[in-house]
């Protein structure tokens, strides 16, 4: 059964994902504006959005705020790492890669 919680839980996550991070207050201020006034983030409400969250959304203390563990996919990035160089064809390919090659040949002896 759906509790009136619900929907603005939902909404919490998806802010959450959508912004990468959002503070306490910050947050309070969005729910405030999207489904009108609110003293707090009530109990209730904070259990619905830790069982909606499953925990893609972690607790930062430290900073006082929320962030997705989703940011990588929220923020297009394309992987974890980037070259710090553009490979322009397959003569460069096989450069980096023979150097990737070497260097591993030396760590292992």
């Amino acid at each position: 059964m759906a509790r009136s919680e619900d929907p603005i839980a939902q909404w919490m996550v998806d802010r959450v994902h959508e912004l990468g991070r959002c503070s306490r207050v910050d947050l309070l201020a969005d729910v405030v504006t999207e489904f009108g006034p609110r003293a707090e983030l009530e109990r209730p409400l904070m259990n619905s959005f830790r069982f909606l969250h499953r925990g893609t959304i972690r607790w930062i203390p430290a900073g006082a705020y929320w962030q997705s563990n989703l940011v990588a996919s929220a923020t297009g990035s394309t992987g974890p790492r980037q070259l710090s160089h553009s490979v322009t064809d397959e003569k460069d390919l096989t450069t980096v890669v023979s150097a990737v090659d070497a260097s591993h040949s030396r760590r292992n002896r």
